[in-house]
């Protein structure tokens, strides 16, 4: 059973926000499931700088678009990141 689900409630309504939200939604389950099943600590360091890595991407991509789109809230926004 997975750690986190993906639900529409979680949907932002941006296609490739969304992909990248239930993207990041598949890597914490991974790193959940390495560290449930002892599978060494190679494979969580793996996972956990993936994830690291893909969140540092995910929010620069979602920057840009609030950027680009003149999103109001985007300074507040930038700040929770």
């Amino acid at each position: 059973m997975p750690f986190l689900n993906w639900s529409s409630d979680l949907s932002v309504g941006v296609a490739q926000i969304d992909g990248q939200h239930q993207k990041l939604i598949a890597m914490v389950n991974r790193l959940h499931d390495a560290m449930k099943n002892r599978t060494g600590s190679q494979e969580v360091v793996k996972v956990l700088s993936e994830l690291v890595d893909y969140t540092k991407y995910h929010f620069d991509t979602e920057e840009k678009i609030m950027q680009q789109n003149g999103y109001p809230e985007y300074a507040s926004h930038k700040n929770q990141h």
